[in-house]
């Protein structure tokens, strides 16, 4: 009996899996093209510095990215590995290494360490490996292997490979470096030379593609498409699942995910994720599931266990970590998503063409016809033959690439080994089919199957031949009801009945009293429809109100209805059906569709000039200023009584309820959102249907807005640590840009700052990165900025302290030396006024002292003139004018006063 109810429960857990599974749908991956890369370079390899910024390594050297704009890092060769350390990032090239090290103004600067010591070969071979022990810096390429002081970037030993032997993978963990000579074997670095290590030979003809740790322990992929651990004693295969599929697509690239998670790259199948513990795949990567391009040349984390993905095409961001999966990407769906329900533990997607329901895939007969709906031009025979699935899947997804083909980046023994060894291999597979052509196609059909069945777990199956454009999917009485343009229909036991035709069906509305009555609006009024012995029970009383009807809500007892330009108030009995109605008629130039919803207790109109509510006193409806519409374009969605979703601020948002708001951001042109029993939200959009999860924890790491560059009007950059903008004598202007540490969909990251002192409040939210100031007043400022993400989330406030230095002649210490100066020429005149012999040249001086303060004056007043005036000459000519008839009068007056001094002087000295 214990067994049976063990094996029940297995049973049932087994089943629990499938459903779970069933709702995981594909990753979420955010793609960058080369366009905006603003490169056409092969990416070789991506690392997210502990300075929060991104820089990739490229066939034409580097570039660095903070959020806004990909900037170009020269370098003088491909660059083909990276590696961050706490205050430069190393990097390995073609016949060059060196480091990138973040410049005062927020630019990495490149330094080569070729050619830096005397003890380096003469042909330095290309490094494509970096290791990291407690003070050292390791790079690797087939001729040599460097040790640098990670203190001071200083070169401290070289070993060189023999005449006979190339380096070809490097390997560190703790204090251990070893390296793999190609024909020979692991070696340990001891002092000055290399020992073997454990059994040497285990890798002797094998390469190493790639290694890396997984929670301290090293791990490597290597050319026979195995995964190897060391224990701390031996290397172990590491066992996965999909073996098969990492066979059939040559295995390259690996990095590890948080504590219990593997990444493995492919050279034409994408990537996989595995749980390395049990090998299970987690999740797949690959052309068929949103990826650009299947041949992965890199991978790399963040610190928020986001997957980056170099490929040819770009670089793609898989957020693992995000609560969101996309449904799209299965195949058989045919059409634009419009509504999407989550029923009966069955996924159900309207679309403009039916309704699918969402399948698992059990064998690949299953997908045979949901991928050739995929293709608009159907099947073609092939010249050659072979049987319908083996051709359907070279069309699906084209014939299988050459192995041999392995690599992009020039030279380098890592690649030469593997793709020599890769072409061994492809030689003795395709002797092996030509002993035998018929196991040759079947296994052709099995390799490609494998890539079908891991891609498409799932697949869309068709709901009957119902072909009908839907507008909305509402479950209710133990029914799915199905809102098209020529009717409403009805989904039960795997068959769609007509409840009613003739006319559009718009919105469904479930009663909040009676599960078994809904109201539908039509293009021809509100049917109330009642689910009585199996079928639908209409009440007739509703069809004295002859209008189109696009919207309804319950506000309190009340059935409120919008329509073209007035909406209704419908009075109801105890059982939800018609007694009387009002119209309150809307005064609009051109035909309108209202939208109307409880908000908050009142109803509330939703028209494209605004929001309009409920005047209870002049019953009538007048527009609401607390509510404002801050694009002119806006959408709105009512699926769900709690859900009024809409975006008339600059992000979508839930009227009625906050708490859910976040991940909805991260879509555009939403259609319809839904939320099931398990709290789930499907969201439909133009890009496709996508599920967002209860979110299950908190982002441990904050949220946070970078200053990435500051220049002046000259586009010379400023220091980051100590800005100073240096006042000119005609314009000048100092420019902030922004960046972020978030990268989910970071172009859609929007700003806001205030200046202390001189700006009244924050700035507007807007999706400018760059702030911009001209013709600040001298001294210190403090600039204060923030962010706000895709997901809502608003950074801490950053403060940036700069000064705004004035010319020479408008600092202090001027100042005082032009009134020393003045006051020199006033005492200069009047002791020469004393003396006889140097009267005459007192009235020179007493003129140019004159001129001198009146000029002062003028330029004083200048910038105030010029600003009352607009900059119009005639002022400037006044103030000369006045300054030409005043000049005579004011030199005799003061020659006069002078005199009168000079008189009184003499008299007290006789």
């Amino acid at each position: 009996m214990m067994k049976i109810r063990t094996l029940v429960m297995i049973f049932l857990a087994t089943c629990c899996f499938i459903g779970v599974y069933a709702q995981k749908g594909t990753v979420y991956l955010q793609n960058y093209d080369q366009k905006t890369l603003g490169s056409n370079a092969l990416n070789n390899a991506l690392v997210y510095t502990k300075n929060n910024r991104i820089l990739v390594a490229n066939t034409k050297g580097a570039v660095q990215y903070s959020g806004d704009r990909w900037s170009t890092v020269p370098a003088k060769s491909t660059l083909y590995t990276l590696h961050d350390d706490s205050t430069v990032v190393y990097v390995g090239g073609r016949s060059d290494f060196g480091y990138l090290k973040l410049q005062a103004t927020g630019r990495y600067q490149y330094a080569s360490l070729a050619k830096s010591s005397e003890e380096l070969p003469k042909e330095l071979g290309n490094f494509t490996f970096i290791g990291q022990v407690d003070k050292h810096i390791y790079f690797l390429s087939e001729k040599a292997l460097v040790q640098v002081k990670r203190k001071n970037q200083k070169i401290t030993q070289v070993w060189k490979a023999a005449a006979n032997q190339t380096f070809q993978a490097l390997i560190t963990f703790k204090d251990v470096v070893l390296v793999n000579i190609q024909g020979v074997g692991l070696h340990r670095v001891q002092g000055k030379s290399l020992k073997p290590f454990g059994k040497a030979s285990q890798f002797k003809d094998i390469t190493i593609n790639a290694s890396f740790l997984v929670n301290g322990a090293p791990w490597v992929t290597t050319s026979d498409n195995k995964v190897y651990m060391f224990d701390g004693e031996r290397w172990q295969k590491v066992v996965c699942k999909d073996q098969k599929y990492l066979d059939e697509h040559t295995l390259t690239e690996g990095v590890a995910l948080g504590q219990d998670q593997v990444a493995l790259g492919t050279l034409n199948g994408g990537v996989l994720v595995i749980h390395w513990k049990s090998g299970k795949t987690l999740h797949i990567i690959n052309h068929q599931t949103g990826l650009p391009d299947d041949e992965v040349l890199g991978l790399s984390v963040d610190p928020r266990d986001g997957l980056w993905i170099l490929h040819a095409q770009g670089i793609t961001q898989a957020l693992l970590e995000l609560p969101i999966n996309k449904y799209s990407e299965y195949p058989g769906l045919i059409g634009s998503p419009t509504s999407a329900v989550y029923w009966q533990k069955k996924l159900y997607v309207a679309t403009t063409e039916g309704l699918f329901q969402l399948k698992k895939t059990n064998n690949f007969s299953d997908l045979v016809n949901p991928i050739r709906s995929r293709q608009p031009g159907g099947l073609q025979v092939q010249s050659t033959g072979g049987t319908v699935v083996g051709n359907l899947i070279n069309d699906v997804f084209g014939k299988r690439k050459r192995a041999a083909r392995v690599f992009r980046r020039p030279g380098g023994n890592r690649k030469k080994g593997l793709r020599k060894r890769v072409e061994n291999f492809t030689k003795r597979r395709i002797n092996r089919r030509k002993r035998n052509r018929r196991q040759r196609k079947r296994r052709n059909v099995l390799e490609r199957q494998e890539y079908a069945l891991l891609s498409f777990p799932y697949y869309y199956k068709k709901v009957s031949s119902f072909s009908l454009k839907i507008n909305q999917l509402v479950p209710a009485a133990n029914a799915l009801l199905i809102a098209t343009n020529q009717g409403l229909y009805t989904l039960k036991a795997s068959t769609v009945t007509p409840v009613f035709e003739g006319g559009a069906a718009y919105k469904i509305l479930r009663s909040p009293k009676n599960k078994n009555l809904v109201y539908v609006g039509t293009s021809q009024g509100v049917k109330s429809l009642t689910y009585k012995n199996g079928s639908w029970v209409t009440d007739i009383n509703f069809d004295k109100l002859q209008a189109p009807v696009y919207s309804l809500a319950f506000v309190g007892n009340d059935l409120w209805l919008g329509s073209d330009n007035r909406a209704f108030k419908v009075q109801v009995d105890g059982a939800g059906q018609y007694k009387t109605h009002k119209e309150y008629a809307m005064s609009r130039y051109y035909l309108e569709e209202v939208q109307v919803v409880d908000l908050k207790g009142k109803p509330t109109l939703f028209l494209s000039n605004g929001i309009y509510s409920l005047d209870d006193k002049k019953q009538q409806f007048v527009l609401n200023t607390q509510l404002k519409i801050s694009q002119p374009s806006y959408q709105l969605i009512q699926r769900q009584a709690k859900y009024t979703w809409s975006n008339i601020g600059q992000d979508w948002q839930n009227l009625q309820d906050s708490s859910r708001v976040g991940y909805v951001s991260l879509f555009d042109q939403i259609t319809d959102i839904y939320e099931d029993e398990a709290k789930n939200l499907w969201v439909v959009h133009q890009n496709g249907l996508h599920k967002i999860n209860p979110p299950q924890k908190k982002d441990s790491i904050p949220f946070e807005v970078l200053l990435t560059q500051v220049y002046n009007h000259k586009r010379e950059s400023l220091s980051l640590e100590r800005i100073r903008l240096y006042q000119g004598s005609k314009a000048y202007s100092i420019h902030f840009v922004l960046g972020t540490s978030d990268y989910v969909d970071e172009q859609s990251t929007r700003y806001r700052y205030r200046l202390k002192g001189v700006t009244n409040g924050w700035s507007n939210w807007k999706n400018d990165a760059q702030i911009d100031f001209t013709f600040l007043p001298s001294g210190g400022h403090t600039l204060e900025v923030q962010a706000k993400n895709a997901l809502g989330q608003i950074s801490k406030t950053k403060e940036i302290d700069f000064r705004v230095v004035p010319p020479f002649w408008k600092r202090w210490w001027f100042y005082f030396l032009e009134i020393f100066v003045l006051g020199g020429l006033i005492a200069a005149s009047a002791v020469s006024n004393r003396f006889k012999k140097y009267k005459r040249y007192s009235s020179l001086l007493t003129f140019v002292t004159i001129i001198t303060i009146f000029e002062y004056i003028v330029l004083s007043m200048e910038p105030t003139v010029d600003n009352f005036s607009g900059g119009v000459p005639v002022f400037k000519l006044l103030m000369n004018i006045v300054l030409a008839m005043s000049l005579n009068p004011l030199e005799r007056r003061f020659s006069a006063w002078l005199s009168r001094q000079s008189f009184t002087n003499d008299e007290k000295e006789g």
